[in-house]
């Protein structure tokens, strides 16, 4: 109520393994080939909700740690036009960036620790590394990929006093409204331990767009 705001926590399927997990991109996380139409179930939430509750469809967004990070990546890719911004923590997207072509621009958050070893930092053939993810998607809103600035450093994890996370924002000659960030943490995994600052950092980032 305070922040205006409707927050959904959906669950993926429950696989052949007793795991639930997303439909996402062809590397996470579909092991068994459900082929279980996930787009076509958070499109329906988002229906859904529109249906009974007051909600701004210009602002609706997706975020995800790992698995649901690559959900996000295909949400953008498929449904632009529902989604305006999404967040993903140690999630990535498309092998290839030809298999991604939205026909409107997305804002993009990457959050990723450089010693992931579960989903690497650098990628791996079945997706592309942080930077590469990061620098596609500020292609597609407009922005110049080969010109990011860098801002100022957080504290996103409890492991860690100072700051902890490299900041970089791809924003200039953007789509009016939209961006691509990228923020890596060099002594972060696969599951970095949050810190409470966490939230309403992304919670303001996702605001702005």
């Amino acid at each position: 109520e305070e922040l205006d705001f409707v927050l959904v926590l959906p669950n993926g399927t429950i696989d052949l393994s007793g795991r639930r997990f997303w439909n996402g991109p062809p590397g996470c996380c579909d092991f068994y080939n459900s082929g279980v139409d996930d787009v076509g179930y958070l499109h329906s939430l988002i229906e859904e909700i529109d249906s009974f509750a007051t909600i701004n469809n210009d602002k609706v967004y997706f975020t995800g740690h790992s698995n649901g990070g690559f959900m996000s990546y295909r949400m953008a890719c498929e449904l632009p036009e529902r989604v305006r911004a999404i967040v993903s923590l140690a999630g990535s997207g498309y092998p290839n960036e030809g298999d991604c072509s939205p026909e409107q621009p997305v804002s993009v958050l990457q959050i990723h620790g450089m010693l992931d070893s579960t989903i690497p930092y650098a990628g791996s053939f079945n997706y592309p590394g942080a930077v590469e993810l990061t620098e596609r998607w500020a292609r597609r809103a407009g922005c110049n990929a080969n010109n990011p600035s860098e801002a100022a450093e957080l504290n996103l994890t409890r492991t860690q006093s100072g700051t902890d996370t490299e900041v970089l924002n791809f924003a200039s000659e953007c789509t009016a409204g939209h961006r691509a960030s990228l923020w890596s943490l060099p002594l972060g995994g696969h599951v970095p331990i949050l810190n409470a600052q966490f939230a309403p950092l992304i919670m303001d980032w996702l605001r702005t767009h």
